[in-house]
């Protein structure tokens, strides 16, 4: 079987799972990975022999592709924010709004140095990751309540060469303690999509996604970024950012909130898509 054949084996194959244009994307990133091969040499080399053991490890691939696996979990990782990152099932696969949060933080502290910054609910560990990259000098901790997630996301950060900081806490536990605290920024992407949504959301994400880092009960949707602020304030002396991945429904209660505990400076931040996608803010001491 050439390339050419076995991309349109796996691009005809998945093409009954999703649309058209995501089918292509997917065969080929899976051919360029498997193959060891850059896109411009999967239509350069089209016509070239593939080795059976090779063939067969694809075709394996399209099946789990066939039983609604992420294309990144079969890989192992995806990129984001200029980085490779490790994923499993333990572990959210990082979406393109985390890297415009990511992106926000970066914009909004360009000329800062020495940051202390937070993240809470790390799952794969792409937010410190990046952030550490490119704040050089800061000290980055990440939490998370998952062992399995926390191992993952130490393993890209060794990939990435970084430091980071790892702290298994459960951030809902009124005992949840910091030995370092006074942070500069305050960072989180927590679980913020209500369970009555799950009807609206994709065999992928639904059968191989950590339902732990996905849903938050309906009566009390804003449950996770309540506490968040409440640790934060609990573990700040001086003044701090705090930076939310917000439900598009949610926004302007997660303002209200941020007002009540007496936050400044909140706002409302929108997506590529044009969705209420993030949220910043500032606690100022005076």
């Amino acid at each position: 079987m050439t390339i050419k054949e076995l991309l349109a084996f796996v691009n005809k194959s998945i093409s009954t799972i999703y649309d058209s244009d995501e089918a292509g994307q997917i065969a080929s990133w899976l051919l360029e990975e498997r193959l060891n091969k850059s896109r411009i040499q999967l239509l350069t080399q089209a016509e070239e022999h593939v080795d059976e053991s090779l063939i067969n490890q694809i075709k394996n691939d399209t099946e789990a592709l066939l039983s609604f696996k992420p294309i990144q979990q079969i890989l192992g990782f995806t990129y984001f924010y200029e980085s490779k990152i490790l994923v499993n099932e333990h572990t959210l696969i990082p979406r393109p709004e985390t890297e415009e949060l990511v992106d926000l933080i970066i914009n909004n502290n360009k000329t800062k140095t020495l940051l202390k910054i937070l993240d809470i609910g790390t799952g794969s560990g792409c937010i410190p990751i990046s952030l550490k990259k490119h704040f050089k000098d800061a000290q980055v901790v990440a939490l998370d309540i998952s062992t399995d997630a926390l191992s993952i996301a130490k393993k890209s950060a060794i990939l990435n060469n970084v430091q980071i900081e790892f702290v298994e806490a459960d951030i809902l536990s009124d005992k949840s303690s910091l030995s370092i605290t006074d942070f500069d920024i305050i960072v989180s992407n927590p679980p913020y999509i209500k369970l009555d949504e799950k009807e609206q959301m994709k065999n992928n994400v639904l059968l191989h996604e950590p339902h732990l880092a996905l849903f938050v009960y309906d009566e009390d949707a804003l449950l996770f970024y309540r506490k968040i602020i409440d640790f934060a304030i609990k573990n700040n002396t001086k003044s701090f950012q705090i930076y939310f991945e917000i439900n598009e429904e949610l926004g302007k209660d997660v303002i209200e909130l941020l007002t009540q505990k007496g936050f400044e400076e909140s706002t409302i931040h929108k997506d590529l898509q044009g969705k209420d996608r993030m949220v910043s803010a500032s606690y100022l001491i005076h």
